[in-house]
C-alpha cells in the first residue's frame, strides 16, 4: 500500500464526523496496535496467542475483523453486502482500505455506508471483549443488538451542534504560560491532570504515545503506553495529547488540564491559521473533544513536568509495554 493512498484514507476519517473514540480505534487497527492475544503474544506476554471465539487460529486481525465466525456474522448483519471471509490472501490492511475507499467514493462524506463499516468494526471488537472478560459469547442476536446501539451513538453523535472549536482564551495566559482553553466554561479547577508525550527518531517510522493522569481528589495515577507509525515527532505529540482526551472523556471527567512539552501543539490549538499541515485533522479532532468537556486546558509545560509520560512513551516505542485495551 502505497503512503499516498494510506495518507488519503486517514484525510478522510479525520475528515468524516464520527466519535473520535472510532477514531483511535481505527488508528490502533491500521497500525496494528490493538491487545490482540497474537499481539500480546508477540509483545513477550505469557499468553496464548488463539482467538478466544475459534480456538487453534491465531488472532491476528486478520483472523478477528475477516475470517472468525464472530466477524463473518456481524458482517452478515450489517447489510453492506461483504463476505469478509472471501480473498482472504488479500491482506488485512490492503481489505480495510478498499473498503473506506470503496464506500468514500460512493458515497462521499454523507453517506450511511462508511459509518456503518466503521461502526461494524467496533462492534466485533466490543463483542470481541465481552466474551475475553465478561464471558459473554456473541450470537447473532447480541451481534445486531450491539450494532443497532453503536449506530445509535453515532446518530446521536451527529444530532449535537456542531460549534465552533475556538479556544475561549485569546490572550498570552498568566506570565509564563501558553494555554489553549476549550469547553462551555473558562473558571473552575480540573478534576484531572494529565500529562502527555510521543518519543519519535527519524531513523524508524514507529513512535511511542503516552499519557499519565493523576486525580486532584485522592491523587491515583493511571496511564497507558503505545506504539504506532507517525511520521513525525509533532504528529507523536499531537495524538498522544488525542489519546488522553478520548480516555478522560470516555472516563466522564468533565474538568481536565493536560500538560505538553510541545509549543507547537499548543500554539496551533490557539491559532489555526498557523497550524501544520500534517496535524491538521488530528488537531482538528482534539478541538471537537475538547469542546465536548465543561473545563478542558491545554498548557506548555517545561519536559521535567511531563517526565513520566515521557519515559512511558519511549518505552512504548521501543515495544516494551504489553498492549492495552481500548
Amino acid at each position: 500500500m502505497t503512503p499516498p493512498l494510506v495518507s488519503k484514507v486517514f484525510r478522510i476519517l479525520w475528515g468524516l464526523r464520527i466519535m473520535p473514540k472510532w477514531k483511535i480505534f481505527l488508528w490502533k487497527l491500521w497500525h496494528n496496535s490493538l491487545a490482540t492475544t497474537a499481539n500480546l503474544a508477540a509483545r513477550g506476554i505469557s499468553i496464548s496467542d488463539d482467538c478466544p471465539s475459534r480456538a487453534l487460529e491465531s488472532e491476528t486481525c486478520q483472523h478477528l475483523f475477516r475470517l472468525c465466525p464472530l466477524a463473518t456474522v456481524a458482517w452478515r448483519i450489517s447489510q453492506l453486502g461483504i463476505i469478509s471471509n472471501s480473498v482472504s490472501y488479500v491482506s488485512f490492511q490492503d481489505w480495510l482500505i478498499a473498503w473506506i475507499l470503496y464506500f468514500y467514493n460512493l458515497d462521499g462524506y454523507s453517506g450511511e455506508r462508511l459509518p456503518k463499516f466503521l461502526a461494524t468494526l467496533w462492534t466485533i471488537w466490543q463483542c470481541r471483549n465481552n466474551l475475553v472478560f465478561n464471558n459473554i459469547n456473541p450470537d447473532g442476536n447480541i451481534l445486531h443488538t450491539m450494532l443497532q446501539q453503536v449506530m445509535q451513538q453515532h446518530v446521536t453523535f451527529l444530532a449535537r451542534p456542531f460549534t465552533c472549536s475556538k479556544p475561549l482564551a485569546e490572550g498570552p495566559g498568566p506570565p509564563g504560560f501558553l494555554i489553549a482553553h476549550f469547553g462551555s466554561s473558562f473558571s473552575g479547577v480540573p478534576q484531572l491532570h494529565i500529562q502527555v508525550d510521543g518519543s519519535w527518531t527519524n531513523n524508524s517510522p514507529l513512535a511511542g504515545i503516552a499519557w499519565v493522569a493523576q486525580t486532584v481528589h485522592n491523587q491515583t495515577q493511571e496511564g497507558q503506553g503505545i506504539c504506532i507509525h507517525a511520521d513525525s515527532a509533532l504528529l507523536a505529540e499531537a495524538m498522544a495529547c488525542l489519546d488522553a482526551l478520548v480516555w478522560a472523556h470516555g472516563q466522564a471527567y468533565q474538568r481536565v488540564a493536560v500538560h505538553t512539552d510541545s509549543e507547537v501543539v499548543v500554539q496551533s490549538l490557539r491559532n489555526p491559521r498557523t497550524q501544520p499541515i500534517a496535524i491538521t485533522w488530528t488537531l482538528s479532532d482534539i478541538r471537537s473533544i475538547g469542546q465536548q468537556f465543561h473545563w478542558c486546558r491545554i498548557m506548555k509545560v517545561n519536559r521535567s513536568h511531563v517526565q513520566l509520560a515521557h519515559d512511558l512513551a519511549i518505552r512504548a516505542r521501543r515495544g516494551q509495554l504489553s498492549l492495552v485495551p481500548l
